[in-house]
């Protein structure tokens, strides 16, 4: 394996837990403060989510100046993939690729009934998670049209959250052009093992989203049916990769030794004091394996 890229979602700028969601002015301002808090870090890049309002040579600009490029960008499938939904796609698929990237995390929405109940797979549906499959067949399509591997990234509180369901859709997209892009906390939080299931699908993994996550925590959440806000927000679900129970050592080894993708570091809510602090943890924990 060549030496990993490692990169930053930075959320903890962006999104409304730093009272910044639906401000994009204020998102914008988030992003380009994540640049100047982490320069001369080791981050080598920065996920490709402009918010609106932001041309991408402005992005562009940012991570020049600052140090970075850009790393693959998310794109959230939509519950009805509908004309409107593939265009937006084939928009990120054009702005990914002017950018030089080939991959995207490709990740389904929240419902309510999920988002009230995270991490227990409820009210599980294979033929729901069957159709899921196809739209986001459909959406990888629309990438690969562009030159970018568009990579399932499960989330908690998705359709798309236990182990079986993500097996699942990997097992129905098979030879398709939809790759893996597997987030090791969201996986181990609702019961798989993360790398277990990287082992299990190695050739088909193109980017990987590091966090980690306290299982007391989850549990705890569980108990106190606490919806998934209250439950990474309040109860610090979430933490930095080497402070919970991910194996990070494992989910390397389980990587392929032709992987060339990014190692995305993703703590979406800080477990330690402040942001700068938790990135920072979270990159010498990962370079020291």
């Amino acid at each position: 394996m060549t030496q990993l890229r490692i990169g930053l979602n930075p959320l903890p700028w962006t999104e409304q837990w730093t009272a910044n969601l639906g401000m994009p002015a204020r998102q914008i301002l988030g992003l380009e403060t994540s640049m100047r808090d982490l320069e001369n870090s080791g981050i080598q890049g920065i996920c490709a989510d402009l918010p609106d309002g932001m041309e991408l040579g402005s992005f562009v600009a940012a991570t020049e100046r600052h140090g970075f490029s850009a790393a693959p960008g998310f794109f959230g499938v939509p519950g009805v993939v509908d004309q409107a939904a593939l265009d937006a796609a084939r928009r990120k698929a054009d702005q990914h690729a002017r950018l030089g990237l080939t991959e995207v995390f490709l990740g389904p929405d929240l419902p309510p009934e999920r988002f009230a109940h995270p991490g227990v797979g409820f009210d599980p549906d294979a033929d729901r998670v069957a159709r899921i499959a196809d739209d986001f067949m459909a959406v990888a399509d629309v990438f690969a049209a562009e030159g970018v591997w568009g990579l399932l990234h499960s989330h908690i509180s998705s359709w798309i959250e236990t182990d079986e369901e993500v097996r699942q859709v990997l097992d129905l997209s098979a030879g398709s052009a939809l790759g893996f892009g597997p987030d090791t906390a969201q996986l181990g939080w609702a019961g798989s093992d993360p790398v277990a299931i990287i082992r299990d699908y190695a050739d088909r993994v193109g980017g990987v989203h590091a966090k980690d996550f306290h299982a007391e925590r989850a549990a705890a959440a569980t108990a106190e049916g606490a919806d998934y806000d209250t439950a990474t927000v309040g109860l610090h679900v979430w933490t930095e990769p080497g402070r919970g129970e991910v194996d990070f050592a494992g989910v390397l080894a389980a990587l392929p030794p032709s992987f060339a993708g990014w190692l995305i570091i993703e703590v979406d809510v800080p477990d330690l004091p402040n942001r700068t602090e938790s990135t920072l943890f979270s990159l010498r924990h990962l370079r020291s394996l």
